[in-house]
């Protein structure tokens, strides 16, 4: 599956319209917010159609997974190019083996959790609490949206070299471009060498001034426990979608479908061959960049990317000093 798609479903109470872009959704929120009731309210008009008083507008298929326990697989073998909605207690959505199951379809999938999904690479743009904006009528339909839980608190602007350590996730290129800028700015950079060790290297480091960069595109599951410790500490926390999007978006690369494809991410990437952004860009860059002098390659980073000019336009627009 690929691209937006909105959903509009209400019954005699409440309302529910938002638009997922992405083939992992997360929801949060405490009991009462309305995460159960969105889900059975996609169930009850799965099995009972407009018998259940419940109206479904969207463009693709919605089913709900309620109750399923160890029949999870079999219901989800039959599902094909639809949106599914998961209600929260379900316990095999932490599982390896349902993480494994679902990058083979090409579903989007819809959460109710207030647990980290080490598992699944789930984007932080992809985290929402349910909102409501208020009633209708005699009848009190409750309005509600699904809002962003962290949304432009991410990525505030500062001075890379006002920091004492970077912490960079990756180990390879991302590593060594950050590494080149960080001595040139006579910074310290560590390498997490994955996003999951990411905490305990902050903690580390709980007492210097330190900047996280990570794919945000991949972080959702970190992002809970490395944000308590930023917004209580001098932790500043850097996410774009990858190093590679980065690269992509600097205009170092000329290409003709680039300019669409940042704009319109969600058009062009198919959920069944890349289960999250981060492989796109990755995969796009490599080809793109292939027998050309800024050959992009995972492993080991083109000299190309690293001279003066081309680092300012990576990253120039998202540090004051640069």
């Amino acid at each position: 599956m690929i691209g937006k798609h909105s959903i509009d479903i209400q019954n005699r109470f409440v309302r529910y319209r938002f638009e997922l872009e992405r083939n992992i959704s997360i929801i949060r929120g405490d009991s009462g917010t309305g995460k159960t009731s969105l889900v059975r309210m996609i169930s009850d008009h799965q099995t009972q159609g407009a018998a259940s008083g419940v109206q479904l507008s969207c463009n693709k298929n919605c089913v709900a997974m309620v109750g399923l326990g160890t029949m999870w697989k079999e219901y989800l073998k039959r599902i094909k190019d639809s949106i599914v909605f998961i209600d929260e207690g379900e316990r095999y959505v932490s599982s390896e083996e349902f993480a494994s199951f679902i990058k083979q379809t090409d579903n989007y999938y819809v959460i109710m959790t207030r647990n980290n999904l080490y598992e699944i690479p789930y984007s932080v743009d992809a985290i929402y609490e349910i909102k409501k904006s208020g009633t209708y009528g005699s009848l009190k339909k409750t309005y509600n949206s699904l809002k962003k839980m962290y949304g432009k608190r991410l990525n505030s602007k500062c001075a890379y070299g006002d920091n004492d350590t970077i912490i960079v996730e990756d180990s390879k290129s991302g590593y060594q471009f950050y590494t080149k800028v960080s001595e040139d700015a006579n910074v310290k950079c560590i390498s997490a060498k994955g996003k999951g060790n990411i905490f305990t290297i902050v903690n580390k480091n709980i007492n210097k001034k330190c900047l996280v960069i990570a794919d945000g595109a991949a972080f959702g599951p970190e992002i809970d426990n490395v944000y308590g410790v930023t917004s209580k500490n001098n932790v500043r926390l850097f996410l774009p979608e990858s190093f590679e999007w980065l690269i992509l978006n600097s205009g170092i690369i000329k290409e003709e479908k680039l300019r669409d494809i940042l704009a319109n991410p969600s058009q062009y990437i198919e959920s069944e061959i890349f289960f999250s952004w981060e492989q796109f860009f990755t995969d796009y860059l490599m080809k793109i960049s292939k027998d050309k002098q800024y050959k992009y390659s995972k492993n080991k980073i083109n000299k190309y990317y690293l001279s003066s000019r081309n680092i300012k336009k990576i990253i120039g627009a998202y540090f004051e000093d640069m």
